[in-house]
């Protein structure tokens, strides 16, 4: 009789899709976060090249045996649908991709036709000869001016950026002071216009070349979003799948392992290890509460997400949000007033000039000046310059798992001068744990802690409540039942046992303000506070009766953080609600020079403030729910781990919760200011100086066609050349 050979549930292909037995398995790789089972040495190539076959027209189906919602969940009739072949083909999901445009995804070609008719005319109009040859030369330029003007014409009607019309406007203004009419003319003006000719598909070659990096870096996410979701079923009846753009807000979506997230949302049920942005190179673990942005990949397990953003919201869809922004004409700061203002400021200068010009050397003349001067003024660079760094900050920020809301948020934290950082939460991991028990006099510390736990009952969310009621566990200890419990936020708790006797579990503050002398304590808490530990007082019928002392994990890289806080001379304030000396010790530790210490949640939004108040930006760095007031108070907040939640749209917000991802954040916007003022003072000073140079008799067409092409070749790449400082300087990690 023949034995049944073992078999165990399919997965699949991280290359293909394909369906992959676990024991016969062709192709195996060991990462860090896992074991991936391939099905052929060619899906091993692929994978290990970033190369994904999801296409919508081939779609493989999902395989119905792998990590399967519940039943609970999904009902028994669904279930059953799911875990049938023919079910399984109905219910795929196929990884849609956006398309990008083919002139936005593939590099440009350099523009050899028109810039070797234009060089042409230059060579044909500085030839001696009949008059021919001046009509040749300018007929030259003129064929290559006309086909940039029309283009660039409807470029700026499709996007509304008529700044590229003024290189091709003064090229042809020159070419009508050219024409070769009057025999007696300068020989040379027709090889003048055809060198003014040659400039202008050289600049429009030189930003579409430099806008390059910038669109293949914001492509790259849009690429990888699904383009289909999964809804949650309704009682028994399974759903298919939709298209994310008939998501709403509040919608519920199903995401399973080997999928990745269609939408923005919060996990409602259900927990997974994620691959938590599209180039992190690591895995967390989501479970419910916890925010998850479209992008993410589950590696293993289920979620059900509640969808908060989706389709051109989602927070990954950078491209779509950044045309979104320049439609809506929402200002760029400082960069985009000094633009406008250079740009009236030439458009004025340019016709004063040329009407000057006109009076004194005729209509010839004033053509030619107009021409050149308009040739000359790099508004295409000044575009450009306030543009292309916000491109390469949400570009590069996105590739680290850093969101900026909106281009005000990313201008206003690149002034900013003060950094707040809350202690519990940002440079601490949040989870202290009890480390030890100190009674007072001879008091039983397992009835001590059995009585602090079931007092504690009233802020069993809050850290210290979760500290020390674990801690009970440990010591197998009952907590007490109270028959009233009261949580003073930032003080402790206050309850009353069944025999009505008053139970303080805090700080000093609370029992100071109960009546309660904590004398008798206080070389226990003076021991705590010179080994940096927080701790907190018990009190039992008006009697401190012993001393519990936490522990809590600074989070890694967090020294690191504030010394390049520091390197970017940045005022470091640490906001504490532990005693003074504890807070101190902890900050000496991180190199942090001002602390505010013993400060009650509701008192930190106060400080904030007045900070605010001497007339500096103050970022704060914390985590929304337990820091609200602070992170509402301040001018930029920078939430951590909350990439994908609601309410995100006017702060920074990481996916990580590591305090190193924060500080990449204020230095790229900080980076991304000093680059757009820069091309903005370049640009602006190539127009000063060619109104100076006419001033001064000096100008002329072929100075006026180098000064705008050398504006343009080092104003234009200031986006690339920011996404370049970015990579090397933060580096991509998990």
């Amino acid at each position: 009789m023949a034995v049944a050979r073992p078999r165990l549930a399919t997965r699949p292909c991280p290359a293909c899709g394909s369906a992959v037995d676990p024991l016969r398995a062709p192709v195996a790789i060991a990462l860090a976060d896992g074991i991936r089972l391939l099905c052929s040495e060619r899906c091993r190539r692929d994978f290990i090249l970033g190369v994904r076959a999801h296409r919508v027209e081939q779609a493989a189906p999902m395989p119905a045996t792998t990590s399967p919602a519940p039943a609970s969940l999904l009902g028994p009739r669904a279930l059953l649908r799911r875990l049938t072949p023919r079910a399984s083909a109905a219910v795929r999901q196929p990884q849609g991709l956006v398309r990008g445009r083919p002139s936005e995804l593939t590099p440009s070609t350099f523009p050899t036709p028109p810039l070797a008719l234009a060089l042409s005319g230059l060579f044909v109009g500085s030839l001696p000869g009949p008059g021919v040859l001046a009509w040749l030369a300018w007929i030259c330029a003129v064929t290559t001016v006309l086909p940039s003007l029309f283009a660039a014409a409807r470029s700026s009607r499709r996007d509304g950026r008529s700044s590229r019309l003024a290189a091709p406007i003064g090229a042809a203004l020159v070419c009508l002071g050219a024409i070769p009419v009057d025999p007696s003319a300068p020989r040379g003006l027709a090889a003048l216009a055809a060198l003014a000719a040659a400039s202008v598909p050289l600049r429009a070659w030189l930003e579409t070349r430099s806008q390059l990096p910038l669109r293949l870096a914001l492509g790259r996410f849009e690429q990888g979003l699904p383009t289909v979701a999964r809804r949650a079923a309704d009682g028994n009846e399974a759903v298919p799948t939709t298209e994310v753009g008939r998501l709403r807000t509040g919608d519920e979506i199903v995401v399973r392992e080997g999928e990745t997230v269609p939408a923005d949302g919060i996990v409602l049920d259900g927990e997974a290890r994620v691959v938590p942005w599209p180039d992190a190179s690591g895995s967390l673990n989501r479970r419910p509460g916890d925010p998850m942005v479209a992008g993410a990949r589950l590696v293993d397990g289920w979620v059900r997400l509640l969808v908060s953003r989706t389709a051109e919201s989602r927070a990954l869809a950078l491209r779509t949000r950044l045309e979104a922004e320049m439609r809506r004409g929402e200002p760029g700061g400082m960069g985009r007033l000094l633009t406008r203002v250079s740009v009236l400021f030439g458009a004025v200068g340019t016709t004063v000039c040329a009407i000057a010009a006109s009076w004194h050397v005729g209509l010839d003349g004033g053509l030619l000046t107009a021409g050149a001067l308009t040739l000359s003024l790099p508004w295409r660079a000044l575009r450009a310059a306030s543009d292309g760094p916000r491109t390469a900050a949400f570009a590069g920020g996105a590739r680290r798992g850093i969101l900026f809301g909106t281009a005000q948020v990313l201008d206003l934290a690149g002034r900013t001068a003060t950094v707040v950082l809350s202690a519990r939460g940002a440079i601490t991991d949040g989870e202290p744990h009890v480390v030890d028990v100190v009674p007072v006099g001879d008091e039983d510390a397992a009835r001590i802690v059995a009585i602090a736990a079931g007092a504690e009952a009233a802020a069993e969310a809050h850290p210290i409540g979760r500290a020390i009621r674990r801690y009970a566990s440990r010591l197998r200890c009952t907590p007490v039942e109270m028959r009233r419990s009261v949580a003073l936020p930032g003080r402790g708790v206050v309850a009353w046992t069944a025999s009505g006797e008053p139970v303080l579990v805090g700080n000093r503050r609370l029992l100071l303000d109960e009546g309660v002398a904590v004398a008798r304590a206080e070389d226990a808490a003076t021991q705590a506070e010179r080994r940096g530990h927080p701790y907190v007082f018990v009190a039992v019928g008006g009697r401190v009766r012993a001393v519990i002392v936490l522990e809590e994990s600074t989070r890694p890289g967090g020294r690191a953080a504030v010394q390049r806080l520091n390197d970017m001379r940045l005022e470091v304030v640490m906001l504490s609600g532990d005693h003074r000396a504890t807070a101190e010790s902890l900050a000496r530790a991180l190199d942090v020079s001002h602390v505010r210490a013993e400060v009650v949640p509701e008192e930190r939004a106060a400080e904030i403030r007045r900070l605010r108040e001497a007339g500096a930006v103050v970022a704060c760095i914390g985590r929304p729910g337990s820091d609200d007031a602070m992170l509402d108070a301040a001018d930029v907040p920078v939430a951590l781990g909350m990439a994908g939640a609601q309410g995100t749209e006017r702060a920074i917000a990481l996916v990580s919760d590591d305090l190193r991802d924060a500080v990449a954040a204020l230095w790229i916007a900080r980076a991304t200011r000093l680059e757009v003022l820069r091309g903005i003072g370049v640009s602006c000073g190539a127009t000063a100086l060619a109104f100076a140079l006419l001033a001064a008799g000096a100008w002329s067409v072929p100075l006026a066609a180098v000064a705008g092409l050398a504006a343009d070749g080092y104003v234009l790449p200031t986006g690339a050349r920011l996404l370049e400082r970015i990579e090397r300087r933060w580096p991509a990690r998990s």
